[in-house]
């Protein structure tokens, strides 16, 4: 058996669909498996269970330059191989054309974004309660509920960075705690002067040096927070793909990030995690972890909005609610700080 999964476009998504493609892998241990997925998350694919992985070019700034890249990958995949089966974790109307135009004989997905009539089996999302988006996944392998805590525990604890992703960095040799900055989103991204304050404080307090982690878009961010100090700082904001950071975010005291991928890797990790919640619901995106994620939240009237920018007047409330002090005591109050 030949199977397509098309994985999710964002770095948290794919780490929380970790227990689908473990789960996936024990339902068909014979299948051929391939992964389908953007540069972005390219390198935290879960090479434990899949075959291979098919990472779709950058499409040519062009009117129809996103659609003829696809044709080409399209072309591609159904000359390579004759597919089974079609597993859509991602849930735009491109992702599931990909698969028709590929010739997958069976397509399952969630009938989002007009996408409905390209798809076999559709997979209906929950008309009341919320679902973790982990399960969400899992649910486009069964709709049985009670399967999906013990699939979730079981990949936790068969997970092993150091097999799913090679060559990671290895650790400063002093104590150090790391400080992750950024987020896609505007509304789950604490203002940089706090985490300028915050580093100030965890100096004081322990002498730990700092280790900046994030991608492109953060450089902004570690420029001002390298230039500010408080102590000696790493920065290794972009200095290579997401899965390198893995055994640096491990080894860490601590690591404080805002609601961003970071945050998923190292709880997966098995990292010790504080996370500054924004706009985000923590019962559809809290990370996966064996060991205890502590949350920083301030849920005012309009939380969780859930939306990547914020609209309300006064803006980001949930945010900037949370001072500087509240964040060094829950910290503190995490225990991390006396080891």
């Amino acid at each position: 058996m030949n199977i397509l999964v098309r994985a999710p476009n964002w770095i948290g998504d794919q780490i929380l669909a970790g227990s689908f493609f473990y789960a996936l892998r024990q339902m068909y241990p014979q299948a051929y498996i391939v992964s389908v997925c953007g540069t972005w998350v390219s390198s935290i694919q879960f090479h434990a269970w899949i075959d291979e992985v098919c990472v779709l070019p950058s499409s040519p700034n062009e009117f129809l330059g996103p659609w003829k890249a696809l044709e080409k990958v399209a072309y591609s995949l159904k000359k390579k191989r004759s597919w089974d089966l079609g597993l859509l974790l991602s849930t735009g109307f491109s992702e599931a054309w990909l698969f028709y135009r590929a010739g997958v004989l069976r397509r399952r997905g969630y009938p989002t974004n007009g996408r409905g009539f390209l798809l076999h089996e559709k997979v209906e999302t929950e008309v009341s309660g919320v679902v973790h988006r982990s399960e969400s996944y899992l649910k486009l392998l069964t709709q049985k509920k009670e399967v999906f805590s013990g699939w979730t525990q079981s990949f936790l604890e068969a997970f092993d960075p150091e097999l799913a992703w090679p060559g990671a960095w290895e650790p400063p040799g002093d104590s150090y705690w790391v400080l992750a900055p950024g987020s896609q989103a505007s509304s789950r991204r604490w203002p940089v002067e706090s985490f300028a304050l915050l580093m100030y404080l965890m100096h004081q307090k322990t002498g730990w040096s700092v280790l900046l982690v994030g991608g492109a878009e953060d450089v902004v961010w570690g420029k001002v927070l390298e230039k500010v100090g408080g102590g000696k700082v790493f920065n290794w904001i972009n200095r290579g793909p997401v899965a390198s950071y893995w055994k640096v975010l491990q080894k860490a005291k601590v690591c404080v990030c805002n609601d961003s991928g970071l945050a998923h890797l190292a709880s997966l990790c098995g990292a010790s995690v504080q996370v500054i919640w924004g706009a985000g619901d923590p019962k559809r995106t809290l990370p996966l972890s064996l060991k205890k994620i502590f949350l920083s939240m301030n849920p005012v009237p309009c939380w969780p909005c859930e939306k990547n920018t914020c609209f309300q007047k006064p803006a980001l409330q949930c945010l900037k609610g949370m001072n500087v002090s509240r964040i060094f005591e829950d910290i503190e109050r995490s225990g991390v700080l006396d080891g």
